[in-house]
């Protein structure tokens, strides 16, 4: 009589113990299944893997795009003092057209980046 004892470790928990008449063929199919429920194991390992990085590289392209949107909020004030600044002067209107063509640009960049969450106001 053979003993065949296939162990699948890790989170599956799967213990496998079979009594049985020497039969090759059983035992090369059990090995077989054995290795299956290993590599099906090893598969789920590399999917949690996967998904543990995509969660941690969403989570630092969240704050990247924060980042870029307080940098922009601050870009467009910027503009903006500087479109009040030369509307109060004697600026030439060659300058006032390009101070516009930046904003332009700066509000269409402000359009592909979403907005920063409001804070609530402290107590």
């Amino acid at each position: 009589m053979g003993l065949l004892e296939i162990k699948i470790p890790k989170d599956l928990n799967i213990h496998l113990t079979i009594k049985m008449e020497q039969d090759t063929q059983t035992i090369k199919l059990l090995q077989e299944i054995g290795l299956s429920l290993i590599n099906v194991n090893n598969k789920i390992e590399t999917l949690m893997s996967n998904t543990d990085q995509a969660l941690q590289d969403l989570a630092a392209i969240g704050q990247t795009l924060t980042k870029i949107s307080g940098e922009t909020t601050t870009l467009l004030q910027k503009i903006t003092d500087l479109e009040n600044a030369a509307n109060n002067s004697d600026t030439p209107q060659s300058v006032l057209d390009a101070i516009a063509a930046v904003k332009s640009q700066a509000n269409t960049i402000d359009g592909l980046v979403p907005d920063a969450p409001p804070t609530e106001p402290q107590a």
